[in-house]
C-alpha cells in the first residue's frame, strides 16, 4: 500500500530462467560457443543463479498506467518506399471494450526535417490490440556513421 507523503519501501526480486545452467539464452545463442563458458553480457539476458553476474543493474521505476494503456511498440522502414510500418500493441483490462483516439507520429530526432503523422479512432477490445500504422516520410534520411540520422517514434492514446 503506498502511503502518500510519507517515506515508503519498494521491494524488487529479479527472477529470470537464464543461469549458466542454460545452454541457450534468450537470443536463440549458445554462449559457450560464442564467449567461452563463463562470460555472458548482461545485454543478452542473462543472469547467473549463482550470484556472479546477477541482479539490477539499470534504473528501476514504478509506473502508473490508465485501464488501456501501449504497452509495446515496433518500428520497421521501407526505404524503398519512403515509409514506416508501426506496430503497437496496446492492452486494454476493463471487461468492455473502449473508443480511444490512437496518435502516431516519427519525428526527427537528430536534423531539422518534418515529422509524419496519423490520428484515428480505434475500439480497444478487452485483452490485447495489435495495431499497425503505415506513415510516409517525405525526404527520410537514412542514417550512417557519418551522418547519424535518428527518428524518434511517439505512440499516445486519448480517451
Amino acid at each position: 500500500m503506498v502511503r502518500f507523503e510519507k517515506e515508503n519501501l519498494l521491494a524488487v526480486k529479479v527472477i529470470n530462467g537464464n543461469t549458466m545452467d542454460t545452454s541457450v539464452c534468450e537470443d536463440g545463442l549458445e554462449p559457450t560457443q560464442q564467449y567461452g563458458p563463463w562470460y555472458l553480457p548482461m545485454w543478452r539476458g542473462f543472469h547467473s543463479s549463482r550470484g556472479n553476474g546477477a541482479g539490477i543493474w539499470q534504473e528501476v521505476w514504478v509506473s502508473h498506467t490508465d485501464d488501456v494503456w501501449i504497452s509495446d511498440i515496433y518500428a520497421r522502414p521501407n526505404i524503398e518506399e519512403s515509409s514506416v510500418t508501426l506496430t503497437a500493441s496496446v492492452q486494454n483490462k476493463m471487461s468492455e471494450a473502449g473508443k480511444r483516439k490512437v496518435k502516431v507520429e516519427m519525428l526527427p530526432r537528430t536534423f531539422e526535417g518534418e515529422k509524419s503523422e496519423v490520428s484515428e479512432d480505434r475500439i480497444m477490445q478487452p485483452g490485447e490490440n495489435p495495431l499497425t500504422f503505415q506513415l510516409n516520410l517525405s525526404c527520410p534520411r537514412l542514417w550512417t556513421p557519418e551522418t547519424p540520422y535518428l527518428y524518434n517514434a511517439r505512440v499516445t492514446l486519448k480517451a
